[in-house]
């Protein structure tokens, strides 16, 4: 019997290897760099979605604020507002919003989890910890976004009258996007 020549397996198999391996290598870092870029890109859009929630809650307090200035106007007790200074305006929704936790006394303030709302009993404020603290410029720390219903008055001759209620930042803050 004649022998055919084969050349060796082995011969072909060690390119073949580190081809592979090198084309594993690229793809497992092209995979990385991707799941990088993905992450940055969830946790930028996560902090916008953040702050639209947040920016949503407070128009919705201002809208139920509003509403009780009418409904308080249209009932000639205008007066009775002025109670409402230092009160929880959470009060004034039908339905508050999911992060909202109630309310907390001061000394326990700082075991709230970020992300939620809450009326601070002590300081007579509604407060908002961020979950993502990042671009948001306060004096107060850990950072957190504080807001007081005040009774605005207006001088009439000698007499002050409520003319309304206002939801104020205690105090003034700026919350920016990252990179802004």
């Amino acid at each position: 019997m004649t022998k055919v020549f084969w050349p060796s397996a082995a011969r072909y198999r060690q390119p073949v290897r580190r081809r592979a391996a090198f084309e594993l290598t690229v793809a497992g870092t092209l995979v990385l760099v991707l799941m990088a870029v993905a992450v940055d890109r969830i946790w930028v859009l996560r902090a916008f979605a953040e702050r639209i929630a947040f920016n949503n809650t407070i128009g919705v307090l201002r809208d139920a604020v509003g509403m009780t200035i009418a409904s308080a106007m249209g009932k000639g007790h205008m007066a009775r507002l002025a109670t409402w200074t230092g009160r929880n305006p959470m009060r004034l929704l039908a339905l508050p919003p999911r992060n909202y936790v109630g309310v907390v006394e001061s000394a326990k303030s700082r075991r709230i989890k970020p992300g939620t709302w809450y009326f601070d009993r002590t300081d007579r404020m509604l407060v908002y910890r961020p979950a993502d603290p990042a671009g948001l410029k306060t004096a107060l720390r850990p950072r957190r976004i504080r807001w007081q219903l005040q009774a605005v008055f207006v001088r009439k001759g000698a007499r002050e009258q409520v003319a309304g209620l206002r939801l104020v930042p205690m105090p003034r803050y700026v919350w920016r996007a990252r990179g802004n």
